[in-house]
């Protein structure tokens, strides 16, 4: 990649998430795979980025394809491996099922209306096989209703949350010397049964809300994490 062009907000993301671990992620949704009825063979990466979750899943022998609205993101990840296309999910169709689909960082907490919502899970039921995997994660509502997110103060910027129990909304706002580092995201806190509901009418079977990638089921009454992974199977 040439360092001296100007990505956008692909550039930024990476700036901002440039200490993520994305091979322990990767690791993890690997052991899943290996627990499912039918061999994974090819992966659709909902909301991709710039392609590290597939770069990693691509090295380890899957066949990964990851889609994102944001040009400049799909730019940078087709600089590493996997192939990739900028598109939104309701406009992308495949003729050849995925065996699984992962959809990680919070990506649903982007669809900011139920209605945008259900055809978000309607449409990944349409591109996965029967028994196909879905792996999510998302904010933990019953956290978000029970304590306010914290102030975070990072070196590089501080990320302020501004929250709207009313309205179900998390907008966090970073601010930063780095004119790069300055943003607001917009996010949708759903509650888990409306998650429920969602996926059972767009046949998938919830295998489990765990904690952050580990296979801690989540206690809905005493585990305040803000952070869920959701595993889910199509019908």
């Amino acid at each position: 990649m040439n360092n001296n062009k100007v990505y956008g907000p692909g550039l930024k993301y990476d700036l901002i998430y440039n200490s993520k671990n994305y091979l322990k992620e990767v690791n993890y949704i690997a052991e899943w795979f290996s627990k499912n009825e039918i061999p994974i063979t090819n992966i659709l990466d909902v909301g991709c980025g710039t392609g590290n979750h597939s770069n990693h899943l691509e090295k380890l022998g899957y066949n990964c394809l990851g889609i994102d609205p944001c040009n400049t993101m799909i730019e940078i990840a087709q600089t590493k491996r996997g192939k990739y296309k900028q598109c939104t999910l309701d406009t992308f169709y495949s003729k050849d099922k995925f065996s699984a689909c992962i959809s990680l960082f919070n990506i649903i907490n982007h669809v900011l209306s139920l209605k945008e919502l259900n055809s978000f899970f309607q449409n990944i039921s349409f591109n996965l096989k029967p028994q196909g995997l879905f792996i999510f994660d998302c904010f933990n509502s019953i956290s978000f209703n029970k304590e306010s997110p914290l102030l975070i103060n990072k070196p590089t910027h501080i990320v302020s949350p501004l929250s709207d129990y009313s309205r179900g909304t998390l907008d966090l706002v970073s601010t930063s010397k780095i004119p790069e580092l300055n943003y607001t995201i917009n996010h949708r806190i759903w509650s888990i049964d409306i998650i429920r509901e969602l996926l059972d009418n767009n046949q998938f079977k919830l295998l489990g809300i765990y904690k952050p990638f580990t296979y801690d089921k989540l206690n809905l009454n005493t585990d305040f994490s803000y952070k869920i992974q959701l595993i889910a199977q199509k019908q």
